[in-house]
């Protein structure tokens, strides 16, 4: 679908399973077939609209399971009504189907799109994907731009959501919220912090609490150190390499945000900190989720390869174990790069912080993460439960390169209106818009 982005649209991208579908190509080509259609030497160009005056090919092929009514290459018939290629069909099991169409001239055919479609069954159809970034940071503590325009990049590397995560505040601060809530924005944020406390290897991403905890560590620090180290006496079978302080802090932290109302993330697990030593010991990664301590693990950060891959062995092995936690992945950007190279994809009735947060716990979402290659094309991961990876690498690769690239306007209007230029600021919302009809077309809603 990538390759044909620019000269077709195909609705919807994704649909229900077994029921009868009817899918919609739609040609951006101005040529129509008359004289500005024909070539050189006189025959007829192919492409431009879609018209009964041609004949095309309309063939379907399932990706993986090849059911009795889905035979491989099975040509279909179609009609073609205002320019647009209209047909028919049934999507069985949930996988990725190929769609081919071709032109037929004089008996030859000539492709014209290849394109992809994803049927899901009921339960994941009623649900949409959204994309976003769970941990970035500011200039409020060490990140290196103003949050408003860490917002505008998390928009422009195509997040529907965000959350900015500093260190010592929650954000957005109210002076922060005021200016967001100034622009009409597709970009949903959430409230966020990294829980940090000087003196303890403790790195616990809270979203959605209500107060922040930090803060709190550092006005009572003396009063919740006790209670921690009590929290710490009552586990009795700590492994030799955890810190029981640390262990009791870490607990405290996790009991704080669920207190709260908020989803706590364990972050980049395999941060190497001193001597490229992880910041807490595996052992103590392993007690959280096999206890069911923290409610997501982030299974990709993007700044080293080999730690995501680590923190995904060691998921995969609790895993094996029977532990399951669900995963969600982000960047931890500082500034603008690596922004979109990783990220979330949460699968809820819509991007409302209640929504995503309630999915995450129930295991409705995965950690993506994507980077070009040196030959310029992308390569996409995905990490969490299988059916889930599977239908995410097929919105990254077929869904989200058509998103982006209209979020990616509206994060550079948001940008330039941050940076005083108030022409711009009308433009966000047309944009915005415009990027919600399009999901909707995409999904059949």
């Amino acid at each position: 679908m990538k390759k044909n982005m620019d000269s077709f649209a195909i609705y919807p991208l994704v649909v229900l399973e077994g029921q009868r579908t009817t899918v919609t190509v739609v040609s951006k080509m101005s040529c129509d077939g008359t004289e500005s259609g024909i070539d050189y030497w006189g025959k007829q160009r192919s492409g431009g609209p879609f018209t009964t005056k041609k004949q095309y090919s309309v063939k379907v092929t399932p990706r993986e399971i090849h059911y009795p009514e889905t035979k491989a290459q099975k040509e279909i018939g179609y009609t073609v009504e205002n320019g647009s290629l209209v047909f028919e069909y049934t999507f069985y099991g949930e996988q990725e189907y190929m769609v081919f169409i071709d032109e037929v001239v004089e008996g030859v055919n000539t492709r014209l799109t290849f394109f992809k479609l994803y049927s899901v069954k009921e339960d994941l159809y009623r649900l949409l994907p959204w994309k976003g970034e769970l941990h970035m940071h500011s200039n409020w503590s060490d990140g290196k731009q103003p949050p408003e325009i860490m917002y505008s990049y998390a928009r422009r590397a195509g997040m529907e959501f965000a959350t900015l995560t500093d260190h010592y505040s929650l954000q957005p601060h109210p002076t922060i919220l005021e200016k967001m809530s100034a622009i009409d924005s597709g970009l949903i944020i959430y409230p966020g912090e990294e829980v940090h406390k000087l003196g303890h290897k403790m790195h616990i991403v809270s979203i959605g609490a209500s107060k922040c905890i930090s803060r709190m560590l550092m006005d009572d620090y003396d009063n919740i150190k006790e209670e921690a180290l009590k929290i710490a006496e009552k586990h009795t079978d700590l492994p030799e390499d955890v810190d029981p302080l640390e262990f009791g802090m870490q607990r405290w932290v996790f009991e704080q945000i669920k207190k709260l109302g908020g989803l706590s993330v364990l972050a980049h697990p395999y941060w190497p900190h001193e001597g490229n030593a992880t910041y807490i010991p595996a052992s103590l990664s392993r007690l959280i989720i096999e206890e069911g301590y923290s409610d997501a693990w982030e299974i990709t950060g993007v700044d080293d390869g080999d730690k995501d891959f680590m923190q995904n062995v060691l998921y995969t092995e609790e895993c094996e174990k029977g532990f399951r936690m669900p995963v969600v992945g982000a960047t931890d950007a500082h500034d603008k790069s690596g922004l979109g190279d990783g990220y979330t994809i949460v699968f809820a009735e819509d991007a409302n912080i209640s929504s995503v947060t309630a999915a995450i716990k129930n295991h409705l979402s995965v950690g993506c993460r994507q980077y070009k290659r040196a030959d310029g094309s992308m390569r996409y991961m995905a990490f969490g439960p299988t059916r889930l990876v599977r239908y995410a690498m097929f919105l990254m690769s077929e869904f989200y390169p058509l998103q982006d690239r209209l979020c990616f306007i509206e994060g550079e209007l948001m940008n330039q209106v941050f940076s005083g230029q108030q022409w711009a600021a009308p433009l966000i919302g047309e944009v915005a818009r415009h990027i919600r009809q399009e999901k909707r077309l995409c999904f059949g809603r």
